[in-house]
């Protein structure tokens, strides 16, 4: 049961960064004046692709591994004591 905990926090923590990625490219396409289109998922602006993904750093890695971390253990921490609390409900009856 605890592996389906663990599996189950890491995919949490994975969407987590994920969405967080997406959001900071969006965001940073629209701060330099240009626009996304979601359907296609491409930042059309007059600016270079370098200009445009230097978001992503080291330091923007390093702040993408602590979110995923802090996630996955509070996600991980919910669901053991959800587990224990759905055990003891169960005993009880």
């Amino acid at each position: 049961m605890r592996t389906a905990i663990y599996t189950t926090s890491c995919f949490f923590g994975f969407v987590v960064v994920y969405w967080l990625h997406d959001f900071l490219l969006i965001d940073s396409c629209l701060d330099m004046g240009g626009s996304f289109d979601k359907a296609t998922s491409v930042c059309t602006s007059g600016h270079t692709y370098e200009e445009l993904y230097q978001v992503v750093t080291w330091q923007l890695f390093f702040f993408y591994l602590l979110v995923g971390f802090i996630v996955t253990l509070f996600c991980g921490f919910i669901l053991s004591k959800a587990l224990l609390f759905l055990r003891a409900k169960s005993n009880e009856n």
